[in-house]
């Protein structure tokens, strides 16, 4: 029975990962549709960039910087789907540039990052974001200030237009590129074409008019507002016709009247063999506080009035009037910030009857009751102005699915990035099942709504936290845990006796939350166990919530990888064994966070990296790392065996670091993080190890680059 059940939860595991590639259903397609100049002009709602953030904030040397952008499709206008986001970074003062593809997230389609690498002391590094659609109009944040235009421009910022060739359109006004460019003064806008740009003819190839819509978007609502409209054009025999001119930057409703300009325009225009050039004064647009200007190109040879309409068009354009940058700090203190805190506790226990999480020999069988509630906590910090939230739960796994969800909503509703939530799962094996549909056979079929349901709770519990938020005091501490846990694999083997805790105080230095953070397997109770519990952690809260009364009490565990649960003395078994275990560790964490000394200012240091542990499946994992003063803390997605953190821990020693928070089965749970030894012995946890025998050592590596850089 037991093999039979191994086979299954492998098959579970293995479920979580899967990938299948299916033939795309055949359908008809017109290919010589290409050849035609498709009506960009309709979809002028290019992608929003709607938000850039960096981590951190204020790099130092040897520290990578994560960035992130929300970029979503325009829905206030015709937009089409965004296509791709890109990064360009320059250390040269924009001399050159680097340009990287961003990464889409595997949860939000609207969220992207990339990370830029590391620089030297002294180095300011430029970005800056651009979004294109699958029409080939960009949203772009601008390279900088534009030099050498004409001739040899840098800094603009273009699009192609990428029509097959159309035998029906002149040469002379098939668009091949548009840019677009600035500085303190003016605008610069630069189109190409296929041919020669110039006059054309009424009775030939028709009349050639060159027209840039120019839409400030803080005074019209885009090109449907056509009167109020700001148009820059070359169009000699229509303007010779009309009597404004050959070029200039005119108000559509105004020009008919007063066949001029729009005054102070102070347009200059050359033409070359294929190009348009054009530099105009910005202060014409007026007021842009949006710091949002859109640019695009219709073309048209008309033959009479009647075919004045656009026989080609570029993609859009809209430059956002920003970059972003940073100058690296050399590589010591960070300066310390003032703290805050809030924290809230919430009842997560499903309906009885609802599968238990945790041993696969329950065969997916209802629950019977429910001997103590399951809980989840949050704990939000604001170091000056950031806030980060800690999320802690009676939870087999934090599924990357939820963590996701989570953090997603966290920043939607109450403003905290989603990049600075950092969730776990106890791990308990009489937790909730009936969550996540690729653990079936750990946790049984899906309940329906159960997920939405929980997802609430944790949102709910984050935002009562966050409404807590009041001045605070945080100290940190590390106590002996020996005897506490075993090795399960190696009888005698490496066990981590180290209890860290983290005690949080409000202004008046009462205890507002205590989380302590110890690695073992919350396995007291076994698979006979049909009552939902949360094993030895609540006993361990209860003992620190009877110590400090209205402080919230909360577990992180470590590197349990490998690690079983022991009692020290006579503990009986059962209920009653998992009550002293945990009433033991809470008697250590609570002996702990007396003797810490909270301080009201730290300096914090916030690091996140994402990680592509499966190319071939685009399986994604976070980590984190944090620091505030001598107090590290690292997030491992996974049940990491015991010795793999050595090298880490000796590493925080040697930076001076007195206490490493290692918090395990956060962000994510992929399973058994073991040695590549464990992994050619074939041991039970090898089974589940699923990324193969370099996976121990390849986040061993990761912990120990984002140690390196706290």
């Amino acid at each position: 029975m037991k093999t039979a059940m191994k086979i299954l939860s492998v098959a579970a595991f293995a479920m979580i990962f899967a990938c299948m590639a299916y033939a795309a259903p055949p359908v008809t397609v017109f290919e010589e549709g290409r050849q035609g100049p498709y009506a960009n002009f309709l979809y002028t709602g290019t992608p929003e960039i709607v938000s850039v953030r960096q981590i951190p904030e204020k790099p130092q040397q040897g520290q990578e910087v994560l960035v992130t952008a929300l970029v979503r499709a325009n829905t206030q206008a015709a937009g089409m789907p965004v296509k791709k986001v890109t990064i360009s970074y320059s250390t040269d003062n924009a001399a050159t540039w680097t340009a990287l593809e961003m990464l889409r997230d595997d949860r939000d389609p609207d969220f992207y990052l990339a990370t830029l690498p590391s620089a030297d002391k002294g180095v300011t590094v430029l970005y800056y974001i651009s979004a294109y659609d699958t029409a080939g109009s960009v949203s772009s944040e601008m390279p900088g200030m534009v030099s050498g235009f004409p001739e040899q421009p840098r800094n603009l910022i273009t699009v192609t237009d990428e029509d097959a060739p159309d035998e029906a359109l002149h040469p002379d006004v098939d668009v091949l590129e548009l840019g677009v460019g600035h500085d303190n003064q003016f605008f610069y806008v630069q189109a190409r074409v296929q041919g020669k740009p110039g006059k054309g003819n009424m009775v030939g190839q028709g009349a050639y008019m060159y027209l840039f819509p120019v839409l400030n978007l803080d005074k019209t609502t885009g090109i449907g507002d056509f009167m109020s409209m700001d148009m820059l054009a070359y169009a000699p025999m229509l303007g010779q016709m009309m009597g404004f001119g050959e070029y200039g930057l005119f108000r559509i409703a105004e020009v008919m009247q007063t066949k001029k300009g729009i005054e102070g325009a102070d347009v200059k225009f050359k033409k070359g063999p294929d190009s348009l050039n054009f530099r105009f004064n910005r202060a014409a647009l007026g007021g842009i506080p949006s710091g949002k200007i859109e640019f695009g190109l219709l073309t048209m040879a008309a033959t009479s009035f009647e075919a004045m309409y656009p026989q080609e068009a570029s993609p859009f354009i809209t430059a956002y009037l920003r970059t972003h940058s940073y100058t690296v700090a050399p590589r010591g203190k960070t300066e310390a910030v003032a703290l805050k805190a809030g924290a809230a506790e919430i009842d997560i226990t499903p309906p009885v009857g609802t599968p238990l999480a945790g041993y696969g020999g329950r065969q997916g069988k209802p629950s019977t009751g429910v001997h103590d509630p399951l809980l989840a906590q949050a704990l939000v910090l604001q170091a000056g102005d950031r806030k980060m939230v800690f999320l802690t739960s009676d939870f087999l796994l934090m599924r990357r699915s939820m963590y996701k969800d989570i953090a997603a909503r966290v920043e939607a509703e109450l403003g905290i990035p989603r990049e600075f939530v950092i969730a776990s799962a106890s791990h308990a094996h009489c937790s909730s099942g009936g969550m996540f549909p690729e653990l079936a056979l750990l946790g049984g079929n899906v309940r329906p709504g159960l997920y939405q349901e929980t997802l609430e709770k944790f949102v709910t519990v984050v935002r009562q936290a966050d409404a807590a938020l009041q001045p605070a005091r945080i100290g940190f501490g590390t106590g002996d845990a020996a005897g506490y846990s075993s090795n399960r694999v190696n009888k005698g083997g490496p066990v981590d006796p180290d209890l860290r805790v983290m005690r949080v105080d409000k202004a008046d230095g009462k205890p507002l939350a205590v989380l302590f953070n110890f690695g073992t397997h919350p396995t007291v109770l076994g698979d006979s166990v049909m009552e939902f519990s949360s094993d030895f952690v609540g006993p361990a809260r209860a003992a620190i919530t009877e110590a400090f009364p209205g402080a919230v009490a909360m577990f992180n565990n470590g590197t349990q990888g490998n690690q079983s649960p022991s009692c020290p003395g006579d503990c009986g078994g059962g209920f009653d064994r998992a009550d002293k275990t945990g009433r033991g560790l809470g008697a250590i964490a609570v002996s702990v966070a007396k003797k810490i000394k909270t301080q009201d200012k730290l300096p914090v240091t916030f690091l996140s990296r994402e990680i592509i542990l499966q190319p071939d499946y685009d399986i994604r994992v976070t980590m984190a790392g944090l620091r505030f003063g001598d107090t590290a803390m690292l997030t491992i997605p996974g049940e990491m065996f015991v010795e793999l953190a050595d090298p880490v821990k000796k590493m925080a020693r040697d930076k001076g670091i007195g206490n490493l928070f290692l918090l395990g089965l956060t962000n994510d749970g992929i399973g058994y993080i073991v040695t590549p030894e464990a992994y050619q012995a074939r041991v039970y946890e090898s089974t589940f190890a699923l990324f193969g025998p370099n996976q121990g050592p390849f986040i061993q590596k990761q912990l120990l680059e984002l140690m390196d850089m706290l």
